[in-house]
């Protein structure tokens, strides 16, 4: 768990995301932020009230603390409870530790370096012009978008979902009915249940 340490007894760290905007790109944004750290958002953990949640993220980078790490650190999920979470943030830390909300294709780690290697294969990027940024339009277990932007500036779109998530898949499927040249019918992705 990545926790604030700032006031000595660590906690969770605390983000503020505008209400009507896309949840996926401002968390990664304010997570490059407040913390420099590059990071894919792969779900959320989302509290009754909805006044909280959690997020499940991924480094998209490797991670250089510096000085950040005076303020937070990695920390095992008990010594956060011990460390007297506010009721709503016990419930919330048990639900993500149990698996609520998660066991979608698109909520397991790694599966976003896997599509990033795919696409640099199947489409014209190059090992010269790599992908430089992954910009996240919306991301959780079942359904994802993603804008891959490269360092010559040319830019791909990813859309991952579930098949079991039936409005998405079949948003999924007319775009590949309209646009077949830019939609694969599948890759390695697809095949073991994975992310199409």
């Amino acid at each position: 768990m990545f926790v604030d340490v700032t006031d000595g007894a660590p906690r969770l760290p605390r983000l503020s995301i505008p209400r009507w905007s896309r949840p996926a790109a401002k968390i990664q944004a304010e997570i490059e932020r407040c913390w420099g750290i590059r990071a894919f958002i792969l779900d959320t953990v989302a509290s009754s009230s909805e006044n909280s949640n959690i997020v499940l993220a991924e480094l998209l980078s490797r991670f250089d603390g510096g000085e950040i790490l005076g303020r937070v650190k990695w920390a095992e999920p008990k010594i956060l409870f011990r460390s007297g979470l506010a009721e709503e943030e016990s419930s919330l830390l048990n639900l993500f530790l149990h698996g609520a909300n998660r066991g979608g294709s698109l909520s397991c780690l790694r599966w976003i370096h896997e599509a990033l290697h795919w696409v640099e294969r199947e489409t014209s990027f190059t090992l010269h012009d790599r992908i430089r940024e992954v910009q996240q339009w919306n991301a959780s277990s079942i359904a994802v978008l993603l804008r891959l932007s490269s360092q010559k500036g040319t830019s791909s779109w990813l859309k991952a979902v579930d098949p079991a998530e039936s409005a998405e898949y079949r948003i999924t499927l007319t775009l590949e009915s309209i646009f077949p040249g830019y939609l694969p019918k599948s890759s390695p992705l697809t095949t073991g249940g994975g992310p199409g």
